[in-house]
């Protein structure tokens, strides 16, 4: 168990969390507790988003993990593994999904499984002594071991993770690729990363100049709307940090944009000097951001050209925020005032 506590202080190298938090976990790759004879012949990560757009706490990451291994030695080889994870602190509020009761000092990492050639693997949970966090908070593990006796040796893992969020209500992703580096050989192991938020999505700073871009730049950005997803290539030698990446939703988006300034008071002079028309904008685009589907074919027409609609003709009144409904209650004055 020396090693596996070794190991976590190994691969926390990183100050991204300091920004970031962890209001609702972070992804991380698995690694070997011990050096062993075998070669990470390469790694796939997909990383799918369920609900980013509506309330943080409907909100979670999926990630599945796929890797190939070679053994370097001849005949049977007990390979044992680690995949690290956060507890919920006692004090600072974390972001649980709803369907998980969590406590503190529970993993912020949920429905964990591992498959190898034979089918699932048994699980153990490792916790840091006195559940006393290293260094970023990292404090236990899950821990599991396998026989390796075909070449190549396919495993397969997921999980979920709640939701992480800036202050300004961005998505926040955060997947650490360190432990990579730990696997004999590994050097070269090419790791593609995709990311599909299952919404319509802009990184950061494609919107705003100012924003940190992706903590690996190298992205590929594939599809269209709510089908718009990255994908990075790296390899174990640079996975030195985590990949970090921020995203702005439909509501993020419009909460910056529109709710916050008119809430704030910002645009106390703007909405006073602003045309019906204008006013009537802003108004269906705080209904908008949750996906209403407008009757009138113009305004649908209208939304429908935005990058961040998305429609969803389940949309319910019970889908707006305070700030929403006081954005709200502050468009309907200025537009009974005369114009």
């Amino acid at each position: 168990m020396m090693v596996v506590r070794a190991f976590l202080g190994c691969l926390l190298v990183s100050n991204v969390l300091a920004t970031a938090g962890v209001e609702g976990g972070v992804g991380v790759a698995p690694a070997p507790t011990r050096v062993v004879p075998v070669r990470l012949i390469d790694a796939n990560i997909t990383v799918r988003g369920e609900g980013l757009n509506v309330s943080p706490t409907r909100a979670y990451w999926d990630y599945l993990t796929e890797f190939s291994l070679k053994r370097l030695s001849a005949g049977t080889l007990n390979l044992s593994l680690a995949q690290p994870f956060y507890v919920k602190p006692q004090q600072q509020a974390c972001v649980i999904p709803r369907e998980f009761r969590v406590s503190a000092g529970d993993p912020l990492l949920y429905d964990f499984q591992v498959s190898g050639p034979r089918g699932r693997e048994a699980i153990q949970e490792y916790a840091t002594p006195d559940n006393q966090p290293g260094p970023f908070g990292f404090n236990g593990a899950y821990l599991w071991s396998m026989r390796v006796d075909t070449n190549p040796y396919d495993i397969t893992q997921r999980y979920r993770t709640g939701v992480s969020r800036t202050a300004d209500g961005n998505l926040q992703l955060v997947y650490h690729l360190q432990t990579f580096s730990l696997w004999p050989a590994a050097a070269k192991t090419p790791i593609r990363v995709a990311v599909w938020p299952n919404t319509p999505t802009r990184m950061c700073h494609e919107l705003d100049v100012k924003a940190a871009p992706p903590s690996f730049p190298d992205v590929q950005v594939l599809g269209d709307h709510a089908h718009r997803h990255y994908v990075w290539h790296v390899t174990s030698r640079n996975a030195l940090r985590p990949l970090s990446v921020c995203l702005v939703t439909a509501s993020s988006y419009v909460r910056s944009q529109v709710v916050i300034p008119i809430v704030n008071g910002q645009w106390r002079d703007r909405l006073a000097q602003s045309s019906l028309q204008q006013l009537a904008i802003w108004r269906n685009a705080i209904y908008a951001q949750h996906g209403r589907v407008f009757k009138e074919p113009t305004w649908q027409r209208y939304f429908a050209a935005q990058w961040w609609y998305e429609e969803d003709p389940g949309f319910h009144s019970r889908d707006l925020t305070r700030e929403d409904l006081k954005a709200l209650r502050i468009l309907a004055y200025y537009q009974g005032q005369p114009h």
